[in-house]
């Protein structure tokens, strides 16, 4: 008897071309390997069948479905020390009816044994919301894998899980686990804006102190994401920032963002080429910002030299600074960025200005008056 495993679409998992196919395709063709657990008492654990698909996890959340699978006639092959026993079809296998991985009923069947219940599964269940089944499985099975429960609920947002993990003190049970990369969790949570979840970890008495980075407020000044950058205000916890949270709001064109940043109270921090970075990427909205944000503008000639280097570049961008009253810092690069890159309308711009043209070399200085 075979345990086979299939998406939503009833597609099953081809270890060989790493993608899934239809099953009536693949357990009727000859030499092909199925995916598989043997029987009850195999472990479920699929980290050694999907080393070319990436994180086995990944693989895990797009499984719905297993069948009993019979074969009247079967062989076994080689075995690779990275798969389980390959299976080459001899006939028609007789398929039973499919039943949902996560299901209550289904477990009740006892179809798969304990070990289907291991660290992957429960993350799933966390992830997916399936507090009857967490439920269910903590009541009757004596070794649950729950202790990673809070990482995943709350990296995608189930706050119904994480409710039911306190009311029931499993940490009183159970040791919490910080599973790899949960040390960007907060991060992440942060950058999705799940402000709830935050409030949650903070005020929770449960876990160790919150580990987090200075993407959190980058990300959210990056996204625009007001209520995040709100949240960790008011947090009271320590915040880690520094000059890339103004200059991704800049890059990005958020004069939301930029307005709360010079409102906040906190400290200031900015690079000085988050000017010449506005300019690069034609943000005249974000220009007019900080000219007009009363802030000390230190500023280079990259402000006018980096526009004539974009592809987009936008006169609009020129016209500004040429208008704006600022000093006005540039160099011979602007012309070379501009003959280089074959853009005929900035020439024709630094032409017709009136400003005093920098060339490099001789060359684009007679390109520019001749030929232009």
């Amino acid at each position: 008897m075979f345990i086979l495993f299939t998406d939503k679409n009833d597609n099953a998992f081809d270890i060989n071309k790493q993608i899934f196919i239809p099953i009536k395709c693949r357990l009727n063709d000859v030499d092909v390997k199925a995916f598989y657990v043997l029987n009850n008492n195999a472990s479920f654990d699929y980290s050694e069948n999907t080393s070319g698909y990436g994180d086995y996890s990944d693989l895990y959340k797009r499984l719905y479905y297993c069948r009993i699978v019979l074969w009247p006639h079967y062989e076994y092959v080689f075995k690779p020390p990275r798969y389980k026993q390959n299976i080459i079809a001899k006939n028609s296998c007789i398929f039973s009816d499919r039943y949902p991985i996560y299901s209550i009923k289904t477990i009740k069947k006892k179809i798969y044994g304990e070990k289907m219940f291991n660290y992957v599964y429960t993350s799933q269940l966390a992830r997916l919301g399936k507090v009857d089944i967490l439920e269910y499985l903590e009541c009757n099975y004596s070794q649950l894998w729950v202790s990673n429960i809070i990482y995943f609920a709350s990296k995608f947002n189930q706050i119904n899980v994480l409710n039911w993990y306190k009311n029931l003190c499993l940490l009183k049970k159970y040791q919490y686990h910080i599973p790899h990369g949960a040390k960007d969790l907060i991060d992440d949570i942060s950058c999705e804006g799940n402000i709830h979840i935050l409030e949650w970890l903070k005020n929770s008495d449960m876990i160790p102190p919150l580990i987090y980075s200075e993407r959190t407020l980058h990300d959210a000044s990056r996204n625009g994401n007001l209520n995040v950058l709100e949240w960790w205000k008011n947090s009271g916890l320590p915040l880690q920032y520094n000059g890339t949270a103004l200059h991704t709001a800049s890059i990005n064109g958020n004069l939301n963002v930029l307005t709360w940043w010079r409102n906040s109270g906190l400290e200031l921090k900015y690079y000085n080429n988050s000017f010449a970075t506005a300019s690069y990427y034609g943000k005249i909205n974000v220009l007019t910002w900080w000219k007009n944000s009363g802030l000390p503008l230190e500023y280079d000639t990259n402000t006018l030299d980096y526009p004539c280097h974009n592809t987009l570049c936008s006169i609009d961008v020129l016209n500004w600074w040429k208008n704006s009253g600022l000093e006005l810092k540039y160099s011979k690069i602007a012309l070379e960025y501009a003959y280089n890159n074959n853009h005929t309308h900035v020439l024709k711009w630094w032409k017709k200005s009136g400003l005093l043209l920098k060339y490099p070399d001789i060359s684009i200085s007679a390109y520019i008056n001749l030929l232009i």
